[in-house]
């Protein structure tokens, strides 16, 4: 098999785990900004982050068993439908009234495929490296 040239791999790896970090950046990085923001005490905010890395925790085996089973749920598809969700609960944010029930759901869920789904980018560069990609690994998670 033809090894496609490294700097191409790594430049396409590099630029998704650029993306994503950004994102996991924004919405780690602000978390408690956002939410007391929004009306929440600090307890409440604890509670939130805390729920939200547990379920992620748990749920990382659970959809790398779905993902490794040949069928319609690859790297790629959990990764596009990761980041819609993630679009998708932001943009309810954005226009969200005080609602802080609907704040907490929305929030806890895209904190939780943030971390449910940072697994599968490490997976997606084997996938690569699978293709004929040759990545340097190192390099393109900075």
């Amino acid at each position: 098999m033809m090894r496609k040239t490294s700097l191409n791999g790594t430049v396409r790896y590099t630029l998704l785990n650029v993306a994503y970090f950004a994102a996991f950046c924004t919405v780690h990085a602000y978390a408690a900004v956002y939410l007391i923001s929004k009306g929440f005490s600090n307890t409440e905010v604890g509670v939130l982050l805390a729920v939200a890395n547990i379920v992620s925790a748990i749920l990382q085996p659970v959809i790398a068993g779905i993902i490794d089973k040949p069928g319609y749920l690859t790297n790629r598809r959990f990764i596009i439908i990761a980041v819609m969700i993630i679009m998708t609960g932001s943009a309810i944010l954005m226009f969200a009234p005080g609602n802080k029930a609907v704040i907490f759901f929305i929030y806890a869920l895209i904190y939780m495929i943030q971390f449910a789904y940072q697994p599968v980018m490490t997976a997606l560069c084997f996938e690569y490296q699978k293709a004929g990609y040759s990545i340097m690994y190192g390099l393109a998670r900075g």
